[in-house]
């Protein structure tokens, strides 16, 4: 067994239903107009077909989006209170894997990892950031959210940005097709 499936499975076994446990009255009630990943979708008119939902806790913010933009959605989830949780109020059926583990088929308009990734460990990061990619559909868009002060976070939130900047370059060989300029440059300094 591989460090990241013993960790995927030491959270499966306990602490998925513990944390859980511990966040439930946070999750509750939850309100669709103040959450941030549906603002943002709803601010740039992301209505995606197909959503595949990360560590999606008790599935509010799946049902919500389902419900809203009548999309087809998938979700995983470790916790099986929450699994529980999302089946009988929102009749979510979520599948049990580890996103570094992810063997959903199929391809999706929307890949949805809010506040998940923090708790993947360092060495199955890659593996789970390229098993989301691969999911995406040609033009796709992938939403990741982040905890604030996670080092996972800071490293993820690093790579995305040295990604961002990298494919940014190979448009801007001379001739350049596109221009940073001011506003883009700054969050580089």
């Amino acid at each position: 067994t591989n460090r990241t499936t013993y960790e995927a499975s030491v959270f499966a076994e306990g602490e998925a239903d513990a944390w859980y446990e511990r966040t439930r009255e946070h999750l509750e009630p939850f309100q669709p107009e103040r959450d941030l990943a549906l603002r943002m979708l709803r601010f740039y008119g992301v209505r995606p077909k197909r959503v595949l939902g990360i560590g999606v806790a008790n599935g509010a913010r799946l049902a919500a989006l389902r419900d809203e933009t009548g999309a087809e959605v998938v979700g995983i989830e470790l916790s099986q209170r929450a699994a529980r949780d999302a089946r009988e109020r929102y009749g979510l059926e979520l599948l049990p894997e580890a996103v570094e583990d992810l063997s959903v088929e199929g391809s999706f308009d929307l890949v949805l990892a809010h506040f998940v990734l923090h708790w993947v460990s360092r060495e199955g990061l890659d593996e789970a950031v390229k098993r989301m990619d691969a999911r995406l559909a040609p033009g796709g868009l992938l939403l990741i959210g982040l905890v604030a002060g996670e080092p996972a976070a800071e490293h993820v939130q690093g790579l995305l940005l040295a990604a961002a900047a990298a494919g940014f370059l190979i448009h801007n060989w001379h001739p350049a097709r596109i221009f940073l300029g001011d506003v883009g440059s700054i969050p580089l300094g």
